[in-house]
């Protein structure tokens, strides 16, 4: 059983996903999977190879760890900024459950009330961590002179590697939306790991990051009618950051309507191989791929639907390929993809 689609706004036929699949189980599949390497092998080994992959990911995702590495930068900015209010967000791939065990840790930090620019406060900060006997951290590298000031670090107990941000921006508000996304539908975790690691295997993963991978999912799946668009879960919510809304409703998928998809090797293969048949067709020139709208929308409408306060740049609008933030409705997360790059890694 395929499913069709067509470029024609609310012309889209979906032919559901869960009859092809709440039927099958690990041990009914002899097939091979599609390949990232050549030493997959068949689908039972590659399935408990990705399942291996989530659960693992989902455990970073929870671990105390990071509660503890939030304390220790804590006790830093309280040294650096004594009688400021301080908060620290995190963000990334660890945060949203689709990293691995040498997934950075990011971290905004937010200082209330700040005299000091971000650069200052950067330096600020290191002065601090010279000072300490460096038992917690290591500075590896500092980036001032950069669109977003960071200090990486490494934390000495855990050995990971934290990058800490200065400038206030909606990574976190991205993140934990996207997090919610995955709730609802969590196939969109094992497609994202998917993806990931075949990017990394045709050594494309500097090309297309782990946040394209999501966003594209996010708006497959939607598109699929498995989620829905970021613009309903917004209603009656008024900007925040500027022209940007990062809070959302959060409902389950029973208020949404929204059936969550059994995940099994059979749905999994299904939903990859409906994903790449997607991309494939799609056409780039003519649409946008938009997460917020979640919508078959071109790249003229986009222009003409953006909310108040938001202008896309031409620079922007003209790229091979647009894909829309889900916050920032004007940044294009694309904007560094090159047609040949992805054509390749569609390739199956």
């Amino acid at each position: 059983m395929n499913i069709y689609f067509s470029y024609k706004r609310n012309m889209i036929l979906w032919i559901t996903l869960f009859a092809i699949l709440c039927r099958a189980s690990a041990d009914e599949i002899s097939y091979p999977m599609l390949q990232l390497q050549e030493d997959i092998g068949q689908s039972k080994n590659y399935w408990l190879k990705l399942v291996q992959q989530v659960e693992a990911a989902n455990q970073l995702r929870f671990s105390p760890i990071i509660q503890d590495i939030q304390y220790d930068v804590i006790q830093v900015l309280k040294e650096a900024f004594p009688n400021k209010t301080t908060k620290v967000d995190c963000f990334g791939s660890r945060v949203v459950g689709v990293g691995n065990e040498n997934s950075d840790l990011d971290m905004f930090v937010n200082i209330e009330y700040p005299v000091q620019t971000a650069v200052q406060q950067l330096y600020t900060t290191v002065d601090v961590l010279h000072k300490r006997a460096n038992q917690t951290w290591k500075i590896v590298n500092t980036f001032v002179y950069t669109r977003v000031p960071i200090i990486c670090l490494t934390h000495i107990q855990s050995k990971i590697k934290v990058d800490i941000n200065f400038s206030k921006g909606a990574a976190p508000a991205r993140d934990l939306l996207v997090s919610y996304m995955f709730d609802l539908q969590p196939i969109g975790r094992y497609m994202v790991h998917y993806l990931r690691d075949r990017a990394r295997s045709l050594l494309l993963n500097f090309q297309l990051r782990s946040h394209l991978h999501t966003l594209m999912v996010i708006y497959f799946l939607q598109i699929s009618q498995l989620l829905p668009p970021v613009k309903n879960l917004q209603q009656n919510l008024v900007p925040d950051m500027g022209p940007a809304i990062t809070k959302f409703n959060n409902l389950s998928h029973v208020e949404l309507g929204i059936q969550r998809v059994d995940v099994n090797p059979r749905t999994i293969q299904d939903a990859l191989q409906q994903y790449f048949n997607f991309y494939q067709s799609f056409n780039y020139d003519k649409y946008t791929i938009s997460p917020y709208y979640g919508i078959w929308i071109t790249r003229s409408e986009l222009i003409n639907l953006l909310p108040r306060g938001y202008t896309l740049l031409a620079i922007e609008w003209m790229k091979p390929v647009l894909l829309q933030d889900i916050i920032y409705l004007n940044d294009n997360n694309a904007d560094r993809i090159s047609l040949e790059h992805l054509k390749q890694f569609l390739s199956i």
